[in-house]
Parts: structure tokens; C-alpha cells; sequence
């Protein structure tokens, strides 16, 4: 398998530029998934990979050599759309080596691979069948089998479950993973689903507007998010955000005022980074982190506007009058609030995430939860 290095990377279609300046290292079998809104550029990305879309700028290498101008189809990657793009006249086995045939390779080495890709996936019971006896699941693994068969030095993956229900996506996330460990391939995936992200990356590249916003392992883009927009596309429910002002700053925290939320002057644990008394300031919270009547030191009260039940879990949603902004929270399911009536929630305040008004993070610090109460006193005091 090879390794990926993108650098300097910028795509234009006409005067609008639709990748900016993309710099990404993808590591011998990593499973590299780019992330994002629609029309942030992702897949355009993937098919400049690939070779077919051209850049205007910038170095692709694949296994340490230069593809700029490499074809395509000389370029060791295998691709797999949406669309699984099966003949329908053919059976799987033949669909699955078609391209082989088609570069003239000897039935022996076509029998082989065949044979081979049919055993990963599971697919040897299905070889004579046509596609439209097969279900969307296993015609994926059909598609899946015709990029293996070319022994690719990486697979490239653009938003290949979309077409599925939820049943099967979850199924084929699974068998993906699978895949992955099996080949200890260089995968590059693309999707908006954040699920699918989370799941079967080892390494996630958040992407907005052409550009790419933060690059790090699942748990690095979750807990520690480089801006607001990472912040509030990853989670789901997703993250939420209150505004606070500066009260002043430590070495390692910030005191902000935060309107509606107790007590008055929150110490959180952070890297002020440049930050003064004054400063307007954005406090992100994440629905889980709450807890219905805690113990935790910060405490916000808002008006019940609906839950949803959900059986395995609920969602409280409601309105906290002094922000104008609405509030998700995470319920135990054996929790029950009325509708209309006020709730209130704690949590810890190391699990508060700041942003400047440029929506830049502050990195967050891990602080002895026994020792919080006794540091929030010695703070306000």
C-alpha cells in the first residue's frame, strides 16, 4: 500500500475556487475520511486524487511519487461512487473482473483474484448470480470486489452508502471496517455523515468552503476541536453555543460572565491564548455533558419546550430566556419532564469549550474533578 501527501492543493472551476490551499498527510493504512457539509468540496477532492478532475496548484503523491501528471489509470487507485455501476447482463464473478479482462490478464491470475475478493466479502455463494438478484448491500461488496481484484495501492471511497437504508448502512459500516483490517489498506473515504466518520476513521479531515478546518483522530476533532464550525459539525445532537464575556485570565483559565447560566463568574479550564477582560466570547456546550438536577458546579434553568423519547435515550430541548437560545440536553430514558415547565442542568466546567469571535477554540485543559470546587471558590473569591 503507499502513503498520501497533498500539498498546497488549490482546484478552480472558471474564477470560483473550490479547494484552497490543502495540505494532508495520509499515512501507509490509515483510513482517511474527509468530512463535511455538501458543496464543501470533499468530493472534488477525492477526484483530483484520483486523477480525474486537473489542479491548478499544488503536489499529489501516492507511495512517495509525484502523480501531477499522472493518468488515472496508472495512478494505483482503485475508486468506488455511489453508484455501484454494475453491468446488469453480467454475473458477479464477471462484473467483478471485468477490467481485469479487459487488460487482456490470464484466466489463471483473473480466477485467482476473483476467487480471493469473493472470500473477503463474502460473495463466494453469489458469483453465478446476476445484480438485480442480489441485495444493495451485496451489490456494494460486487463494486467493492472490482476495485480489489486491481490490488490498488489505495482505495478511494466517495459517499458509497448513501444509496443504502439504514439498516444496510449499518451493515456495510461494519464490513468496511472489516475490510479494512483485512487488507491493512490506505483507504480515503468521503461522506457528510458524521456516524460513518467517527465509526471507521483512523483519521478525520474536517473540511468547510474549500478548505480544510481541522485533521486529527475521532476523538481529537470531538474533544478537542480547532474552531465553532468543527465544533458544531461533529456530535449528534450537535454542539451548542452561549454568549459570555471575558472577566479576566489566568496561565492556564479564563473567568467568564455567561447571562442565564450560574454561578456569575465561571473559571474555565483552557490556554487564554491572547484573550482579555472584555472580550466577547462564545461557550460551547455539548448535550450529554449536561446532567438533569446534578451536583456539578455550573448551572443553566431553561423553559421545557418538547423531549423526544426515544426508547434507548431522550432529548430535552427548551429556551433559556436570557440568551434568546435554545438548549439540547441529554436524558437517561427513564427520565420524564413536562412540557412547559423549567428544568434545570449542571456540568462540569472543565467540559466548557470557548471560542473567540473569530471562532477560533482555546485549547482545553484536563482538570482533577475533585478539585474543582475548591478551585471555582478560590476563582470567584
Amino acid at each position: 500500500m503507499a502513503t498520501v501527501s497533498l500539498q498546497n492543493i488549490d482546484k478552480f472551476y472558471g474564477r470560483v475556487q473550490v479547494l484552497q490551499d490543502i495540505n494532508v498527510e495520509i499515512d501507509d493504512g490509515d483510513f482517511a475520511v474527509i468530512l463535511g457539509p455538501s458543496g464543501c468540496g470533499k468530493s472534488t477532492l477525492l477526484r483530483v486524487i484520483a486523477g480525474l478532475e486537473e489542479h491548478q496548484r499544488g503536489d499529489i503523491s501516492i507511495g512517495g511519487a509525484v502523480m501531477n501528471a499522472t493518468p488515472a489509470a496508472e495512478r494505483g487507485v482503485g475508486m468506488l461512487f455511489q453508484s455501484y455501476a454494475l453491468f446488469p447482463h453480467l454475473s458477479v464473478s464477471k462484473n467483478i473482473s471485468f477490467g481485469m479482462r479487459m487488460r487482456g490478464e490470464s484466466k489463471a491470475v483473473i480466477k485467482e483474484r476473483v476467487a480471493n475478493a469473493a472470500r473477503i466479502l463474502k460473495l463466494e455463494p453469489y458469483l453465478d448470480r446476476l445484480p438485480k438478484n442480489l441485495s444493495g448491500g451485496q451489490r456494494q461488496r460486487v463494486a467493492i470486489g472490482r476495485s480489489i481484484v486491481r490490488e490498488p495501492k489505495v482505495f478511494l471511497f466517495d459517499e458509497p452508502l448513501s444509496n443504502l437504508d439504514a439498516e444496510l448502512r449499518v451493515e456495510m459500516r461494519l464490513e468496511l471496517a472489516k475490510l479494512h483490517d483485512s487488507l491493512a489498506a490506505t483507504m480515503i473515504y468521503v461522506t457528510h455523515d458524521q456516524i460513518e466518520a467517527m465509526t471507521l476513521g483512523t483519521k478525520i479531515i474536517v473540511m468547510h468552503l474549500g478548505k480544510v478546518q481541522q485533521v486529527g483522530t475521532p476523538l481529537e476533532v470531538y474533544y478537542q476541536p480547532a474552531n465553532r464550525f468543527v465544533a458544531g459539525f461533529i456530535g449528534s445532537p450537535r454542539m451548542q453555543f452561549l454568549h459570555g464575556t471575558v472577566q479576566g485570565v489566568t496561565a492556564e483559565s479564563v473567568r467568564v460572565s455567561v447571562p442565564g447560566v450560574a454561578p456569575g463568574i465561571i473559571e474555565v479550564p483552557c490556554e487564554p491564548d491572547g484573550l482579555k477582560a472584555g472580550d466577547q466570547i462564545e461557550i460551547g456546550i455539548r448535550p450529554e455533558d449536561l446532567h438533569y438536577r446534578g451536583s456539578e458546579e455550573v448551572r443553566i434553568t431553561g423553559l421545557t419546550t418538547v423531549v423526544e423519547y426515544m426508547g434507548h435515550a431522550s432529548y430535552w430541548y427548551g429556551h433559556i430566556a436570557q440568551q434568546d437560545r435554545e438548549l439540547v440536553a441529554h436524558l437517561h430514558r427513564a427520565l420524564r419532564v413536562d412540557r412547559g415547565s423549567e428544568a434545570t442542568f449542571t456540568l462540569n466546567r472543565a467540559d466548557l469549550y470557548l471560542f473567540d469571535t473569530e471562532g477560533r477554540a482555546r485549547r482545553r485543559l484536563q482538570v482533577d474533578n475533585e478539585n474543582l470546587q475548591t478551585q471555582l471558590a478560590a476563582a470567584i473569591a
